[in-house]
């Protein structure tokens, strides 16, 4: 195929997706005053200034305030003026916007054993692509930034020795200015790129799991400051089936590094002030065992079962319930449409892992290996193959009735690609033009240009996920 051919066949593409999403939005018009009622109510509620319940850790209480559209993480000693000897741990308004952004996702937070750095890990470009940055706690009435320019190099050596980078890493700074909060400048120390956890050991060394192909398959120890070039492999898992990640126990002496597949996991110790010689062992999963591979079919029937059950106890009724489901809690939903559709009214699926399939018969894609365990390689065994296909979402569309649906895609995910709803949205669509074509409105698929885990316009999706729910239940909106 050449490129030009390619290129018009994208374009096809993305104009399918736009028709789609624009007749989502004239679907729901009528709900568009709900919405925005939705957003008013819950931005308003968010908006005032609130404290989270406190947690004392080594002399300090630490809390929550909401402030603005994110949090501000704050501290103070034990028993002093809360409002003379506050503290901000990290201003995510600020953090946010000095990435130019409305919201951000930290997944990780932890302070050093000094108590005078924070490090966070942060996704800034919604592409399920992570950074570690290191701050130093104060008082901000604004931030200053370090951007390193390169990331990790590839080349990595042997246990306790590796170094990866090429030891010219560039930076730049930007700063950005608080409107309302009064103190110092809030540093910004370290970078770290591409960072799926953290965790400190003693003074200023920090331990962080990398990822490659979106899988976390490495610690490696890193001391503040220092050049990447300088960081050391502690523990490499290079079985693609498992992925790799690191805490500390309870007295912070010793920190696990736990690499756990779909059926068993494997814990290391390694001693916080000396990482050189971890040791392991094995816990088991029998329950969840018993849901996967080629008795997958459970996972189904115990949605099946739980629906039936709120049924006949007059929680509710079959005309009045909602399923939601997200990435493969899309296929469990999406499954239990296809399998059982008289149990449900309506169904939001969020980037659903509908054809699961095709994605087991393609190893190239980045997760593929991984789920192996899970659902079992149909390239090896007819028998899985042809046990897959039994229950995948996308191969199971006819033209039975379906509850009415709502699914989303998003255009940056690595995770379930885009094309997999919009397939999934096309079959069922072709079903309905051939059967059902007055039942056209309840089908609808919604694309954004973010990541898997989407945060961004968190208002404005719920708020639309609500107005359809309103609407394919019959409840009263207007």
């Amino acid at each position: 195929m050449t490129i030009p051919l390619l290129l018009y066949r994208f374009a096809e593409v993305l104009q399918y997706l736009a028709d789609e999403d624009r007749y989502s939005s004239s679907v729901l018009s009528d709900t568009k005053e709900l919405q925005e009622d939705f957003i008013i109510e819950t931005m308003g509620y968010d908006a005032t200034p609130t404290k989270q319940s406190p947690q004392e850790i080594d002399g300090y209480v630490y809390y929550d305030k909401i402030v603005g559209d994110m949090p501000v993480h704050c501290r103070c000693k034990q028993g002093s003026n809360v409002n003379e000897e506050e503290e901000v741990v990290i201003d995510l308004n600020l953090l946010a916007a000095a990435y130019g952004q409305s919201a951000i996702n930290v997944t990780s937070m932890k302070i050093s054993p000094s108590q005078q750095l924070v490090a966070v890990v942060i996704e800034t470009s919604n592409s399920d692509v992570y950074n570690a940055q290191v701050w130093r706690i104060g008082k901000p009435s604004h931030i200053k930034i370090l951007e390193q320019s390169h990331e990790h190099g590839a080349g990595c050596s042997h246990h306790g020795s590796g170094h990866h980078g090429d030891g010219n890493e560039d930076s730049t700074t930007h700063t950005h200015h608080g409107d309302k909060m009064k103190g110092n400048i809030n540093e910004q120390l370290d970078v770290i790129h591409n960072v799926f956890n953290i965790e400190w050991g003693e003074g200023d060394v920090l331990f962080y799991t990398s990822s490659h192909e979106y899988r976390a398959s490495e610690v490696w120890r890193h001391e503040v400051g220092n050049k990447k070039s300088q960081d050391v492999l502690i523990f490499e898992e290079s079985d693609e089936r498992f992925f790799v990640d690191i805490s500390h126990t309870k007295d912070k002496k010793y920190l696990p590094i736990y690499s756990t597949s779909k059926s068993s996991s494997e814990v290391h110790l390694i001693d916080a002030s000396k990482p050189t010689d971890p040791g392991g062992g094995e816990m088991g999963r029998q329950w969840y065992r018993e849901g996967r591979l080629n008795k997958k079919h459970k996972s189904f029937e115990d949605v099946e079962a739980c629906l039936k059950h709120l049924h006949d106890a007059g929680y509710s009724c079959a005309g009045k319930t909602a399923v939601c489901g997200t990435s493969a809690g899309g296929l469990l939903m999406a499954t239990v449409c296809n399998r059982s559709p008289h149990l449900i009214k309506a169904a939001v699926l969020k980037v659903p892992f509908v054809d699961v399939l095709n994605t087991m018969l393609d190893p190239m894609q980045p997760l593929t290996s991984q789920e192996y365990e899970e659902f079992g390689n149909p390239l090896d065994d007819r028998n899985i193959l042809d046990y897959i296909d039994s229950y995948c979402p996308y191969q199971n569309i006819t033209d039975q009735e379906y509850p009415s649906m709502l699914l989303t895609a998003s255009m940056n995910d690595t995770r379930v690609p885009y094309w997999m709803p919009l397939k999934y949205t096309a079959k069922r669509r072709h079903y309905l033009n051939q059967t059902n074509s007055n039942k056209q409105d309840t089908l609808l698929l919604q694309v954004t240009g973010n990541g898997h885990f989407d945060d961004d316009d968190l208002y404005e999706q719920t708020a639309l996920e609500f107005g359809f729910l309103y609407k394919a239940l019959g409840l009263p909106f207007v």
